[in-house]
This record gives C-alpha cells, sequence and structure tokens, in this order.
C-alpha cells in the first residue's frame, strides 16, 4: 500500500517497495469523490479497469500508467488525466512472490 499526493505529473514514478513488479495496482483518489482506476499487467499500460463502472476495459488515455512498465521499484501514473492535482492517492499494490502470494485471472460468464 503506497499513500501519495498528486502533482500534475504526465510521467510521475512512485516507489512501492516490493521488491518485484507489481501486477496489479488499485488506485484511488482519498481527498476527492472518483472511481477506483486498476492497473493489470495483462492490460498494459495504456488501459484501466474501473471498480465502480459497467465498462469492462477503458483505453480512452494513451499510458495512463506512465510511460514505462512497472519496476521492482516503482510504478508510473499519468496524474494529467484521472488524478486531480493535490489530491491525495492510495495504492493497493499485488504481485506474485513465491510462497506468499500469487496474482491470477478470473473470467466470468456474464
Amino acid at each position: 500500500m503506497v499513500a501519495y499526493t498528486a502533482t500534475a505529473n504526465p510521467n510521475r514514478r512512485i516507489s512501492h517497495g516490493m521488491g518485484v513488479v507489481p501486477e496489479l495496482i488499485i488506485n484511488k483518489q482519498r481527498s476527492v469523490g472518483s472511481g477506483w482506476q486498476t492497473y493489470s499487467a495483462s492490460l498494459g499500460r495504456s488501459a484501466f479497469l474501473s471498480l465502480n463502472s459497467t465498462v469492462a476495459v477503458n483505453t480512452s488515455f494513451t499510458n495512463i500508467w506512465g510511460i514505462s512498465d512497472p519496476t521492482t521499484m516503482d510504478f508510473g501514473v499519468d496524474e494529467t488525466n484521472l488524478l486531480t492535482n493535490g489530491a491525495t492517492q492510495i495504492s493497493y499494490l499485488f504481485a506474485t512472490k513465491a510462497n506468499i502470494s500469487k496474482v491470477g485471472s478470473y473470467t466470468g460468464n456474464g
């Protein structure tokens, strides 16, 4: 879990200290009303899921998760598209790590 304040940076890197590359990132603005933007490694940097929406995959922004992939040290966000400048953020990060956790997928039928 990482907390930070948005600064209107189009290629902000947020340190996470996990030591592994995040495969799933759930981001929420805490200080203003907004959706839950969700990164999935299987979708890549130019798409996101909204946990509070019926839209399957949102691809309306280019590189919403920055111009480079998440690393073992940090992840990117384009704060100019979805985040309100000065708004506090909370990000929940998940990754597969042997004997600790496993990130998978689910496919529904409806």
